[in-house]
């Protein structure tokens, strides 16, 4: 059985890994702004690391990836630039 706290992770990481996958894609979004949002991908999967439930564990590996992912992304539009 799933707990609250174990739903409201669930769906704190889903709206994140969403948002990211918006940021991956968009044109629109500064450096600043992406720094900021790797940050907070970094503190949420590093607070919900030893969360024991399969499915968060599956969205941490996701979040994971995703950072990642963003970091590249940081990486080639940002300082293929400078």
């Amino acid at each position: 059985m799933t707990t609250v706290k174990e739903a409201e992770t669930y769906s704190k990481l889903s709206s994140i890994l969403c948002y990211s996958k918006f940021l991956i894609t968009s044109e629109n979004i500064s450096k600043n702004q992406l720094e900021l949002f790797i940050s907070r991908c970094e503190a949420e999967h590093t607070r919900y690391k030893d969360v024991n439930n399969h499915i968060v564990k599956g969205l941490l590996l996701d979040l994971g990836n995703t950072i990642v992912k963003l970091q590249e992304v940081l990486t080639l539009r940002y300082n293929a630039s400078n």
